[in-house]
């Protein structure tokens, strides 16, 4: 195993000190809480209390903890607590409606013709009402599909 690590060069002497450190970390550590494991989060994690943010930014890393399994959620931010999706009140803005798992990334006026893009994972979050397309206007995120021309537009000249 060793030999494998010194072939990576610079990374043979970093690589097994993370290691170290992340099974001393899990060793040392809490038990994670009921519907929970242990794994690799991601730095803003979701929350009840975040589901009707319909432009989330989230960075793509990780930090180690307990982590939701699938179906489940943090009941708030600050609370440690797993439930499942269904006991979040989740209130989405005007023409939205909340789905706890979409395959499928949300319909823009972009992609009204196109075959909706297949998501890695699932993901809950407020999608538009039929009818109905994503823009990026934060006070207005759902525009009617009669409208897409005048919003492309408007959308071009931002750019």
């Amino acid at each position: 195993m060793w030999r494998y690590y010194q072939s990576l060069g610079t990374f043979a002497f970093v690589l097994p000190v993370c290691w170290v450190i992340i099974a001393e970390t899990k060793s040392i550590g809490t038990e994670c809480p009921a519907n929970s494991y242990w794994g690799c989060l991601r730095t803003c994690m979701e929350s009840c209390d975040k589901l009707d943010n319909v432009n989330p930014v989230c960075p793509v890393m990780c930090t180690w903890g307990c982590e939701c399994k699938p179906g489940y959620i943090l009941q708030s931010q600050s609370s440690k607590v797993c439930v499942p999706y269904s006991d979040c009140n989740v209130t989405c803005p005007p023409n939205m409606h909340f789905r706890p798992c979409s395959p499928h990334s949300r319909l823009t006026c972009e992609l009204i013709n196109a075959a909706l893009p297949v998501l890695p994972t699932c993901s809950p979050q407020c999608f538009c009402d039929e009818g109905f397309a994503f823009t990026r206007d934060r006070s207005r995120p759902c525009i009617p599909l009669g409208e897409c021309s005048k919003q492309q537009v408007q959308n071009a000249a931002l750019d």
